[in-house]
C-alpha cells in the first residue's frame, strides 16, 4: 500500500494544542484538546462530560503527519495567521492505493534509490496504532443499517 505526501490541513491550525506540535495528530490526546478551544465552550455539557469520561482520543483519524526533514524540504501554507514555511507533511490514509512491484518484498532489502527517509522506531509503532484505529473502525453507513 501506498499514499502520497500531501501538505498540512489549514483546519490543523484552529486547535492551538496541534498548532505547538503538529505530530500530536500521531497520538491520542486528552478529550479536552482533541478540538478547537471554541467548539469545546459551545459543546453542550452533558457532550463535554461523555468525551471527558472516554479520555483519550485521536484527532483526525485518516491522518498521519509526518515531522520535517531537510530531504523533503518545505512549502508554504496560509493561515489565518499569515503565511507560513511549513515542514511537515502529511498522509490521508483515504488516498492509499495498492501497487504491484515484484522489486518490492518483504524481508528484503528495498530498491537502491527508493527509500529516502526512514521513520523511528517510535513512529513507526505510533503509524502501526493509527492505521489500526483507521481501518477496524465500522463506517459510518454500517451504524446506519445497524441502528435501522
Amino acid at each position: 500500500m501506498l499514499a502520497p505526501l500531501g501538505p498540512i490541513r489549514i483546519a490543523f491550525y484552529k486547535n492551538p494544542h496541534l498548532v505547538e506540535d503538529l505530530t500530536r495528530i500521531n497520538q491520542q490526546v486528552p478529550a479536552e484538546h482533541t478540538l478547537p478551544p471554541t467548539a469545546w465552550e459551545k459543546m453542550p455539557p452533558e457532550e463535554a462530560a461523555t468525551r471527558l469520561a472516554e479520555g483519550r482520543g485521536w484527532i483526525f483519524n485518516e491522518c498521519f503527519v509526518y515531522a520535517p526533514h531537510d530531504l523533503l524540504g518545505d512549502y508554504p501554507l496560509s493561515t489565518r495567521d499569515g503565511p507560513r514555511r511549513i515542514g511537515h507533511y502529511l498522509v490521508d490514509f483515504a488516498t492509499t492505493f495498492r501497487a504491484e512491484c515484484q522489486a518490492v518484498e518483504r524481508g528484503r532489502p528495498a530498491p537502491t534509490g527508493s527509500k529516502i527517509l526512514e521513520l523511528t522506531i517510535a513512529t513507526r509503532k505510533q503509524l502501526r496504532e493509527k492505521l489500526a484505529t483507521y481501518y477496524s473502525r465500522v463506517p459510518d453507513e454500517d451504524m446506519v443499517e445497524i441502528a435501522g
